[in-house]
């Protein structure tokens, strides 16, 4: 019977953290405009010439590659090495997915509607994107790190427990 108190007393956050972040709460309110599609997130123009990730830098010299990783750093935001610190649980929780599925739950048949009008299209577009930077990134990380350049390395974080709701 003690083992499982101690299970729950392992998994139970030190602390617990409420982000709140103003363009999510912004995004999450106005979530029925994107479900129309009357309102939508372009595609940021470096990612969508972006056809193919895996080409050599039209001149390789390290700073053209620290410049490239910049511009897709700018865009997709720093990079995060996740790793295993038991040292202290944080448990992160995020309001903006409460608000937009209250915003949008009054829509009947938003599925239908995002296909129809094209939401659900363009979200996939967008994601398929930002997936194209991510990794064009690290094959210019990569390469770099072969060439010996000096771009700065990405940012290594504790794991955070993370709960969105």
């Amino acid at each position: 019977m003690e083992k499982g108190r101690d299970h729950v007393r392992k998994v139970r956050p030190d602390r617990v953290a409420v982000e709140m972040d103003k363009d999510e709460l912004k995004r999450a309110a106005q979530a029925p405009l994107y479900d129309f599609n009357f309102k939508k997130d372009e595609i940021p123009e470096p990612l969508a010439n972006l056809k193919n990730i895996y080409y050599a830098p039209p001149d390789p010299g390290c700073r053209n590659m620290k410049k490239e990783v910049g511009v897709l750093t700018a865009i997709l935001g720093p990079e995060e090495i996740i790793v295993d610190d038991d040292s202290e649980k944080v448990l992160t929780l995020n309001p903006s997915g409460v608000l937009e599925s209250a915003v949008t739950s009054f829509i009947p048949f938003s599925d239908i509607i995002r296909y129809v009008s094209g939401a659900s299209a363009h979200e996939k577009k967008l994601a398929r994107a930002y997936f194209r930077g991510q990794a064009r990134r690290s094959y210019l990380r990569g390469w770099s790190t072969d060439r010996r350049c000096d771009i700065p390395r990405p940012m290594i974080k504790p794991k955070r427990t993370t709960k969105t709701s």
